[in-house]
């Protein structure tokens, strides 16, 4: 048995979402490479960003979501993977440190991810109103307070 393509997965992915999210409009991008995503973000505004964080990424990770907060403040940052501590204070120390992003996902993101875009969309995309879910293994931090 092969293993799917990025490109692959993304479809089976955008297919999904669109049954899921049938009154929303969808467009799911994947990069690999940041000038790729420079090329995107130049062209069109992006409503979430989800960022897989792993301990040589994460400098990188955290530039692109002060950039992308700068010029697209209303865009949802999601960050998730292995690099998230399972430490609540190291969280918390993290969320205020880098408020640019939004939620922190600690484990695994499919299921995660899914709940979040639901609540985002449920919520008519504010940000603001999706911290206040409780959404399982999702953290964030209210910088208005």
């Amino acid at each position: 048995m092969s293993t799917p393509s990025s490109r692959e997965f993304a479809d089976d992915v955008l297919m999904f979402l669109k049954l899921k999210f049938s009154r929303a409009t969808l467009n799911i991008n994947l990069f690999k490479r940041p000038s790729k995503f420079d090329k995107f973000c130049q062209k069109q505004s992006p409503d979430v960003v989800m960022m897989g964080n792993y301990m040589w990424n994460e400098n990188l990770n955290l530039f692109y979501a002060s950039l992308i907060k700068k010029y697209f403040p209303n865009c949802l940052i999601i960050l998730g993977g292995p690099n998230v501590s399972t430490n609540l204070y190291e969280k918390e120390i993290f969320l205020k440190t880098n408020a640019c992003i939004d939620i922190l996902v600690e484990g695994d993101g499919e299921l995660v991810s899914l709940k979040l875009l639901e609540a985002f969309y449920d919520n008519n995309y504010h940000i603001s109103n999706l911290k206040k879910e409780k959404i399982p293994n999702c953290f964030s931090f209210n910088h208005n307070t």
